[in-house]
């Protein structure tokens, strides 16, 4: 962005995703994970900015004098379903291109 600030995090091409869903007042995901360990500990929920041809997500912004590692998670509910899976919950989502992701996974999608 120019000598004075930075960013850092990863890009997808094209506008937007080929997993298109409905908007919907609620949207339920199934997960697998290990048994006893809490989903919202391993699946973050984000939405993509979209700039160009591109879907951005933007893990760092750097400036001349400081450096910010935060990002905006969506919130979800958690239901369990059996032993190591479950139902992830997104209510009243935005129309726009989001993904689940976790240290080595991605679903990306996005809301019409």
């Amino acid at each position: 962005k120019g000598l004075s600030k930075a960013e850092a995090g990863f890009c997808l091409k094209g506008l937007s995703s080929t997993v298109k869903i409905a908007k919907q007042e609620e949207l339920k995901f199934v997960v697998k994970v290990t048994p006893g360990i809490d989903p919202t500990s391993v699946f973050d929920l984000v939405q993509f900015e979209v700039r160009n041809d591109k879907r951005f997500f933007i893990t760092t912004k750097a400036k001349l004098t400081s450096t910010s590692t935060s990002f905006e998670k969506v919130n979800y509910d958690v239901k369990k379903i059996k032993q190591g899976y479950y139902y992830l919950v997104v209510r009243n989502l935005d129309k726009g291109e989001y993904f689940f992701g976790s240290n080595d996974f991605m679903f990306a999608f996005g809301i019409d």
